[in-house]
């Protein structure tokens, strides 16, 4: 297994959102994500606040292979991110979706949209709109997280979720059994905040931040953490890890990274596998 790392911290500094800014597609993780099924986008911003999907070829301009569909439940759910497998089975349409909802007590949720294969697609002129059923899992213990981000295995039956004070582990096959635990119980470091993640069929690679001394110059450092998963019960390990140095007089070595766990658009990673187990962060 190769790893290759290319860290791009932006210089400026960009305030932090206090209140979700709905026009925002950047801010708290990645709104759109897409394999050779379909295409699976979140509008925070619509009213109300809908997933857009496109089915596959791309290029077909036929309505039928189109829709949007509104969030499930509350208005005022807040989606912070959509993800779906890179090699699902061809029957198996779904998408996940992670964020909170807005001015409630139930926190932060995750979410798996399934479609249902049973409608008869040469027959029906809208059969996206009306073919996708939710099934959402809350986290009431768990209110506002800075970082939230979830990586899908490839075949897009398991979820993985990846926050400043929790990670879970959701099946979409069965989702009445919901595993969570805080996070500080996984990472050797617990100021460990996640900001990217990737998985493959036999490892996941998460990056982030961790704090440093308080009294230093850097306040936080880049790493990395390269993950196992158990055979029983799915649950991550960390096996290794790398924290990447900046060369000494160069721009990079000039940051400080003092709000590195606050949400910032310079603060972005972003992880990939790919298929002969090459990493790239």
């Amino acid at each position: 297994m190769i790893i290759c790392f290319l860290l791009l911290l932006y210089v400026d500094r960009v305030k932090s959102i206090c209140t979700r800014d709905r026009t925002d597609y950047d801010a708290y993780g990645v709104k759109v994500a897409m394999n050779e099924i379909f295409l699976v986008q979140a509008h925070n911003d619509k009213d109300p606040p809908n997933f857009f999907i496109q089915f596959a070829p791309y290029n077909s301009t036929q309505n039928s292979s189109k829709c949007s569909i509104h969030y499930p439940d509350d208005l005022q759910n807040y989606v912070y991110t959509v993800a779906v497998g890179k090699k699902p089975n061809q029957n198996q349409v779904q998408f996940f979706f992670a964020g909170e909802v807005l001015n409630t007590d139930n926190g932060t949720f995750i979410g798996v949209a399934k479609y249902n294969l049973t409608n008869d697609v040469s027959n029906s002129s809208n059969f996206c709109a009306t073919g996708f059923s939710y099934s959402t899992q809350y986290l009431p213990n768990y209110a506002h997280q800075e970082y939230y981000i979830i990586g899908v295995e490839p075949k897009g039956l398991l979820v993985y979720g990846f926050a400043n004070d929790f990670i879970f582990i959701f099946d979409s096959q069965n989702v009445s059994t919901f595993k969570s635990w805080n996070s500080s119980l996984t990472w050797p470091n617990v100021s460990f905040t996640p900001h990217a993640v990737d998985i493959s069929d036999n490892f996941g690679v998460v990056a982030g931040f961790i704090k440093n001394d308080p009294n230093g110059r850097v306040k936080f450092s880049p790493i990395i953490y390269l993950l196992n998963f158990n055979s029983s019960n799915h649950h991550p390990i960390v096996v290794d890890q790398h924290v990447p140095y900046a060369t000494p007089g160069t721009w990079q070595d000039l940051l400080i990274n003092d709000d590195a766990d606050i949400y910032s658009a310079k603060y972005s990673m972003s992880i990939s596998i790919n298929s002969r187990g090459y990493v790239l962060v």
